[in-house]
């Protein structure tokens, strides 16, 4: 850890490459707008699986040591250059602080820009809630994501009338009636068949995947995240999302389907994950930000989807990017 430095009203902040598991579990139990992706092991795993990439975090401590905020970054690196990211590859980052102390969350944004001083050439943290992060984050916007309401107070038939499309409704039951079927799995066994189809649909998209490797650590280590599956009446596998469990929304993290005439496995998955946020009693089912596919875009309002915009810093200075 570099020697700690005190900043305000007896708070200390320090930079770690390192950090205790234990105190980051207790610490995200208290801050009610952190979830499984704030988590040191998930961070740890992605720096594991990608090359040229380490894992640090900023912490604010009391004079007693008590740790009441951080901010995990990913830091990639390219021709001496660094790249310094609070949530990549389309998961949430940012500030986990204790609501006591308010200001550890204006203490860590002046460190998100403090992070790879001269040397940095992107800067990016994304934010999973509608309220902002608290502090000075400079070049804060909102982020376009699109979200399906889901009223737990009414039938679950409620939502297929008012929220979801007619047509996306008669997908769904022409597809039931030819034997398509969604599977809810808390392993990671499918992501093999998965991910071939996968890397294809992101080849077409212009995107890098997730790593396989990456989506096996986070189903197999976190009960959070797990796997919507759509298999034919042959039981082949024909579309998959690995989602993961926000604590008061469903996230679809990862996914793509195949192309059929016959079945509508993207309608039946996302019908299927909106039934079980209304089961769970959640309100939304959030399908992510399209990242400026329009076509995705399109479909997900196709699905009866709404904007409601979550929070992105995003600053870039890459001279091959130009």
């Amino acid at each position: 850890m570099n020697p700690p430095g005190t900043i305000a009203s007896g708070l200390e902040l320090g930079r770690r490459n390192e950090v205790d598991f234990g105190e980051w579990s207790e610490l995200i139990r208290r801050d009610r707008r952190a979830t499984v992706f704030q988590h040191p092991s998930v961070l740890e795993a992605f720096a594991c699986h990608e090359r040229g990439a380490d894992a640090v975090w900023w912490e604010v401590r009391r004079s007693d040591r008590r740790l009441v905020g951080g901010l995990p970054l990913l830091r990639r690196r390219r021709w001496g250059t660094i790249a310094v990211l609070s949530g990549p590859a389309g998961i949430y980052g940012g500030p986990v602080t204790d609501p006591a102390c308010s200001q550890a969350e204006t203490i860590l944004a002046e460190a998100f820009y403090r992070e790879a001083g001269a040397r940095w050439v992107h800067r990016e943290m994304v934010w999973a809630r509608p309220e902002p992060p608290r502090g000075d984050w400079k070049g804060l916007q909102p982020l376009p994501t699109a979200v399906l309401e889901i009223d737990p107070e009414r039938p679950f038939e409620h939502f297929l009338r008012e929220v979801f499309p007619k047509n996306r409704r008669n997908e769904g039951n022409r597809s039931d009636r030819r034997g398509l079927h969604v599977a809810v799995e808390d392993h990671a066994r499918s992501i093999a068949e998965f991910h071939p189809l996968y890397r294809e649909r992101c080849r077409e998209w212009g995107v890098a995947p997730v790593a396989d490797g990456l989506l096996v650590a986070m189903v197999d280590s976190h009960p959070e995240c797990f796997v919507f599956v759509a298999r034919d009446a042959e039981d082949r596998l024909v579309g998959a999302h690995v989602v993961v469990d926000l604590g008061d929304e469903l996230f679809a993290w990862v996914g793509t389907t195949a192309r059929r005439k016959d079945v509508f496995p993207a309608t039946v998955l996302v019908r299927e994950e909106a039934r079980w946020c209304h089961r769970q009693r959640y309100r939304r089912l959030n399908l992510g930000a399209s990242a400026g596919r329009q076509g995705v875009a399109d479909y997900k309002r196709l699905l009866g989807a709404r904007d409601d915009a979550r929070w992105i810093v995003r600053a870039d200075r890459r001279p091959w990017r130009r």
